[in-house]
């Protein structure tokens, strides 16, 4: 009955108005009661609804528990803002991926094209061997959202990962790889060294050989004309009946003799 229709039997049958009144609240509680009531009950299957829309969501996301023979495709997350801090690797794994030859010259600006789930995972699978663990014992190695993220991030697959994936499974014990995330600071490693600028080389200076250091083996024109000057006294003494010159004697060094100097030429 509503209210209106409450008072209005009331009013016919005489009651008093604090009657009327009480009567009033009392079916106004009711309603209160009543609505808020329908309203839990509203916002309790709204959250069952969502909590089964989120199961059959995690459903196809997740792998746990799933059959080797039906694999599920693999997830790709979304890449990070930034890569990933370059971790350190052996000396070994370095050596052993700078080893490896490139096809052709990678270059950072080059867009990295990302190939198939299908694909990936078999030249992954094909470069780990026997170190990887079977995928029903480890069934994080069916999601390859961790090698998407290498790519991502400008790992190349045929210069860093496949060759790091090689070197890390060649030591690791049978069936002992469990995540790709093992690789995943070798992989990162590898990148940076393949992008590390050369070191420019060091051009070395030819040294300069000071102008007043006298060549050797090569005569001075002064000595070529102290000799012939050396010559021309000894013709002249020779004829006057004198002996040799004193080699020590510079020219000039003969007093009360007259030197008669003739040009020397041809």
């Amino acid at each position: 009955m509503s209210i209106a229709g409450l008072i209005q039997e009331l009013a016919d049958t005489g009651a008093p108005i604090d009657a009327i009144i009480i009567a009033v609240r009392a079916i106004e509680e009711r309603d209160a009661v009543e609505a808020e009531r329908r309203a839990r009950a509203t916002e309790r299957k709204r959250r069952e609804r969502e909590r089964e829309r989120d199961r059959k969501r995690d459903g196809h996301a997740t792998v746990a528990g799933q059959s080797s023979d039906t694999p599920r495709p693999p997830s790709f997350p979304h890449t990070p803002k930034h890569p990933p801090i370059s971790p350190r690797t052996t000396p070994d794994e370095a050596r052993y991926v700078a080893s490896e030859p490139v096809s052709e010259p990678m270059s950072a600006s080059m867009p990295i094209s990302e190939p198939d789930g299908e694909t990936l995972g078999r030249e992954l699978a094909n470069a780990a061997g026997r170190a990887l663990a079977k995928p029903a014992a480890a069934p994080g190695l069916l999601v390859l959202s961790e090698p998407m993220n290498w790519l991502r991030n400008g790992c190349d697959l045929k210069a860093d990962i496949l060759p790091t994936i090689q070197a890390r499974c060649s030591r690791a014990r049978p069936s002992s790889i469990r995540s790709w995330s093992y690789f995943t600071e070798a992989v990162y490693q590898a990148r940076d060294n393949r992008l590390k600028p050369a070191p420019e080389p060091n051009p070395v200076q030819p040294s300069r050989t000071s102008r007043s250091t006298p060549r050797s083996g090569a005569a001075s024109p002064h000595d070529a004309i102290l000799a012939a000057f050396a010559g021309r006294i000894g013709e002249h003494l020779a004829a006057r009946g004198g002996g040799e010159p004193d080699p020590d004697l510079e020219p000039g060094a003969y007093p009360g003799r007259t030197i008669d100097l003739v040009a020397i030429g041809g």
